[in-house]
């Protein structure tokens, strides 16, 4: 339980840490993944926008080369002899026609008409021609005129031993009904060729034309061409797009590879694991620094204030030797908190001479009241005896004395009000008069200041200074002024008188703690030590005196409020 509170600082500081860090991460992940799938839709887009030109340029293509193929009905010479139904020799002007198709179109390998038992035969030879129209015929011959489209298959020729070749066919119509078939031949290439400016040189991007089999008319992987497409062929979650040639019926499809097309995704994701895990180690660091910076100076002030409760006051090494302690606010901490450890070993000290001077005092008391009964008893026989003999002024002195020493040796208490204090100096003076009769006392003293409580015997040293001093040396008689009266929260005291006076060697003053050393002034030294003692150093006495003019004691007490105790002190007379 002792680091509760440090561990409780270091969980609030590394939460606020890890709070303010989690929502970058989730905001990198989240762009992330918006920027896959915004990559993704625009690649979609894009490569749907191509299939579908590349579908619209094959249609053209393929159209055009349709279109040739019935210029044989446009030919009148040709169409002639379509329909003439004599098919037993060859005509020198369909050698002609078929010829000039091979030699102007670079795309057409050959091209094969049968009429009849007559077939015609330009461009390349191919020695499985038979065995290719016997299997496709039929198929042809079926659709009445209308174009067939075949895919690509391996033909092998005299000059080339394997050629990837589809085929264009249809039959070929006269008056009498279908006499034939027209044949066109095409390298699986030439689809390439006429393609290759498309936008399809990328890597991870294959094309390929296909057949509703899933035979490939040609791809961007030659050596597939003429064969079925296979599984292997696809990579893993691919992203395919597929078009259908309105001419052909073949499917321009377009098969990317996620993984190729979005490398740059996973870049960015491999930058952003990068980044987290140096987040995680920036944070270690942070909570390194701060374990030695923060953590480590809190749990030793923790440590210290426990100490202190314990009252073991210790001070607290600062956090870095090689570094003054105020340069931060931690070693600042520190610093005041060894200041504050300093001003309270320094307060206990001074309590504790303020305690040794307060028993001194006490014992100094108590010294003076040895055989306090003999001393009593004695002076109640001469008071007897005073009365015996009528002696009033006797009398009137024994008992003013008795007064003094019940309440300096009997009585407990340390304060007492005014009216008793000044009782008290009543019975002193009626005393001091028995032997000094050149001078008299005024008093000038607020009816309010009466029930205020100050310490006993405060202002019989005062006088007493001023019976013994003031007025050595001079005939006529001198005057001691006594007034009391407050201000706000002040009580103030002046003892005056217009004696001999004297020039004072040095300014005794209220804040001073050692006012003057007991050898010169003993009086006001002791009851400047009683009040510092007793109200601290906010109040005091101060002295004034000018030789000739006599002299002046100012005391400034706090105003305390009280009724008189029913003690020994006072009444005196």
């Amino acid at each position: 339980m002792e680091n509760t509170f440090i561990y409780k600082i270091k969980n609030k500081i590394m939460l606020m840490i890890l709070l303010a860090s989690i929502p970058c991460l989730l905001y990198s992940l989240y762009s992330s993944y918006r920027y896959y799938k915004y990559a993704r839709n625009m690649i979609v887009e894009e490569k749907e926008a191509l299939a579908e030109e590349m579908t619209q340029n094959l249609n053209f293509q393929l159209g055009y080369y349709e279109n040739i193929t019935l210029t044989t009905y446009f030919n009148e010479t040709i169409l002639d002899y379509i329909n003439g139904g004599d098919y037993r020799e060859k005509d020198a002007n369909v050698e002609a026609y078929l010829k000039g198709i091979v030699n102007s179109e670079g795309n057409v390998e050959s091209v094969v008409l049968e009429l009849g038992d007559i077939r015609y035969e330009e461009g390349y030879r191919y020695h499985n021609l038979e065995e290719y129209l016997g299997k496709h015929r039929e198929a042809v011959l079926e659709k009445k005129g209308k174009v067939l489209w075949i895919p690509t298959e391996t033909m092998s020729a005299r000059y080339h031993s394997d050629l990837k070749t589809f085929a264009l066919a249809r039959a070929i119509n006269s008056r009498e009904g279908t006499v034939g078939t027209l044949w066109m031949f095409f390298p699986a290439q030439s689809i390439s060729d006429f393609l290759r400016y498309q936008r399809l040189e990328q890597e991870g991007i294959d094309f390929y034309i296909l057949a509703d089999d899933g035979r490939i008319i040609c791809s961007s992987r030659s050596d597939r061409d003429g064969t079925v497409i296979r599984e292997e062929d696809i990579p893993e979650k691919p992203i395919v797009v597929t078009m259908q040639s309105k001419t052909t019926k073949w499917h321009t499809t377009v098969v990317i590879d996620s993984q190729v097309i979005f490398r740059p995704v996973e870049a960015l994701q491999r930058v952003i694991w990068i980044l987290t895990f140096l987040s995680l180690l920036l944070l270690v660091l942070i909570y390194l620094y701060m374990t030695k910076t923060i953590f480590g100076p809190v749990q030793r002030l923790s440590q210290g204030m426990r100490q202190v409760s314990r009252k073991e006051f210790e001070k607290i090494l600062p956090h870095s030797r090689k570094r003054a302690s105020h340069t931060d606010e931690m070693g600042m901490l520190i610093e005041n908190y060894n200041l504050m450890i300093d001003e309270i070993q320094r307060l206990m000290l001074e309590v504790r001479e303020e305690e040794k001077a307060k028993n001194e005092e006490k014992m100094k008391a108590l010294s003076m009241q040895i055989s306090p009964h003999f001393v009593f008893n004695t002076l109640n026989t001469v008071r007897w005896m005073a009365i015996s003999n009528k002696q009033t002024n006797i009398k009137r002195m024994i008992e003013s004395l008795i007064a003094l020493m019940k309440c300096v040796t009997y009585t407990k208490i340390e304060e007492i009000t005014v009216a008793e204090e000044l009782e008290l100096l009543e019975a002193y003076i009626y005393i001091q008069k028995m032997r000094f009769v050149n001078f008299d006392v005024q008093y000038q003293v607020e009816e309010e200041t009466k029930g205020f409580r100050i310490q006993k015997l405060l202002l019989q040293p005062l006088v007493e200074n001023c019976i013994l001093h003031a007025f050595r040396g001079r005939k006529q008689g001198g005057v001691i002024t006594v007034r009391i009266l407050r201000r706000t929260d002040v009580l103030h005291i002046f003892i005056e008188d217009n004696g001999v006076g004297f020039e004072p060697k040095e300014h005794i003053g209220v804040q001073k703690k050692e006012p003057a050393s007991p050898e010169e002034h003993v009086g006001i030294y002791n009851v400047m030590q009683r009040i510092f003692l007793s109200y601290g150093s906010d109040y005091g006495v101060e002295l004034q005196s000018k030789t000739g003019e006599g002299t002046m004691v100012h005391l400034t007490l706090p105003v305390v409020k009280g009724e008189a105790y029913d003690s020994s002190c006072g009444g005196g007379g």
